[in-house]
């Protein structure tokens, strides 16, 4: 018996990418804003040390950060035309800045009312991870040998320098806890369609 071909049906495809900024430029501009203690909307999580910047839009809180943006909307682009392969164009809505503490984590959410989110690490640890969780449930609990994207309910992230990953909005995720001596500073960002979409009943403009 040959096996001819696996094919990832239906699968969430999660970009990352290494962006060209002065990441270190970005931190001191992100230490510039003023941050507030977040928690989870969700009923029985709760998050411990965690912070986002007040503002929402915090591409326009400096020089080095307008210039991320450029790299963000690049980065969109190339996930939205070269991996999904739409040819709708699209806006970034809101972008913050998140500040998680040593022992701090961001319990399991997702980002309602978008279609993509992100996040980028200006600085990587082997301590500063996210775990993106599936959208689906396993119909059996076997034992696995080797976890792999056909098998696994959850993947995770390891930030490294000027890493940017893009993935579904849907789709949990949550901020592992920080077990560094070291502030993890990252920025997450939402992204909708932008105009005409769609065709007959199923033409929306945004």
């Amino acid at each position: 018996m040959k096996l001819e071909k696996v094919i990832p049906l239906f699968s969430e495809p999660l970009s990352l990418f290494t962006l060209k900024s002065d990441n270190l430029k970005v931190i001191e501009e992100l230490k510039k804003l003023k941050f507030i203690r977040r928690s989870s909307d969700y009923t029985h999580a709760h998050d411990r040390n965690n912070y986002g910047s007040e503002s929402f839009d915090i591409f326009n809180k400096g020089p080095n950060l307008k210039c991320l943006e450029a790299a963000v909307y690049k980065a969109c682009q190339t996930h939205i035309k070269e991996v999904l392969e739409y040819k709708t164009d699209f806006q970034i809505t809101n972008a913050w800045a998140t500040k998680v503490k040593p022992k701090g984590y961001a319990a399991r959410h997702y980002h309602s009312n978008h279609w993509l989110s992100g996040v980028y690490y200006p600085v990587g640890d082997s301590n500063f991870k996210i775990r993106i969780h599936a959208s689906h449930k396993p119909t059996w609990h076997a034992e696995i040998n080797h976890y792999n994207v056909f098998n696994s309910m959850s993947w995770t992230c390891t930030a490294k320098d000027n890493l940017l990953i893009i993935f579904n909005s849907l789709l949990d995720h949550e901020i592992l806890e920080n077990t560094s001596k070291h502030t993890r500073y990252s920025i997450a960002f939402n992204v909708l369609p932008k105009g005409t979409i769609g065709k007959g009943d199923a033409q929306i403009t945004l």
